[in-house]
């Protein structure tokens, strides 16, 4: 009996080990035709060295700090989609360049130009995401005071 408790273990072991070698190449082959897609003839970055940390790239990523090794100079159609593909991926970087924003401007405008992009979030990310941000919060308030808000603009107008 207990031989045939410690099969049922081993073949569930197997099993589950089986499932997330599939599950990992699944996942890597999606990666691969990701990347194949956004990585055309031209947008491959002339730079061997992360302009984040300075360490060889050895790949697609750097093995020190995890930025993607592309090319900045982009159309911005790439960096819309990139926003939508990536909207909820904030991590804990929001509230290291929110501080930065409001306490040294000037400073992530350099790092970004500079290629150190992966230790904050993106601008235009920042920015679609800030926009969304106020305008739900308009309108909003503007659903509440709509009808002050409609009779002051065409007084205001006269004026």
């Amino acid at each position: 009996m207990k031989e045939l408790i410690a099969r049922a273990r081993q073949l569930r072991l197997k099993a589950k080990v089986r499932v997330k070698a599939r599950k990992t190449k699944l996942q890597r082959e999606l990666e691969l035709r990701r990347l194949k897609r956004i990585r055309r003839k031209n947008n491959i970055p002339p730079y061997r060295y992360c302009k984040n940390c300075g360490a060889e790239l050895k790949g697609m990523y750097c093995h020190e700090c995890g930025q993607y090794a592309m090319d900045s100079k982009q159309p911005f159609w790439k960096y819309f989609l990139q926003y939508f593909e990536n909207v909820y991926q904030f991590d804990t970087k929001i509230g290291s360049t929110l501080w930065l924003l409001f306490r040294r401007p000037g400073f992530l405008t350099t790092e970004f130009n500079a290629g150190k992009i992966a230790s904050y979030v993106h601008p235009m990310r920042l920015f679609m995401c800030i926009t969304l941000v106020f305008f739900i919060f308009f309108f909003m308030v503007l659903g509440k005071r709509r009808r002050l808000f409609l009779t002051t603009i065409p007084a205001l107008m006269r004026k």
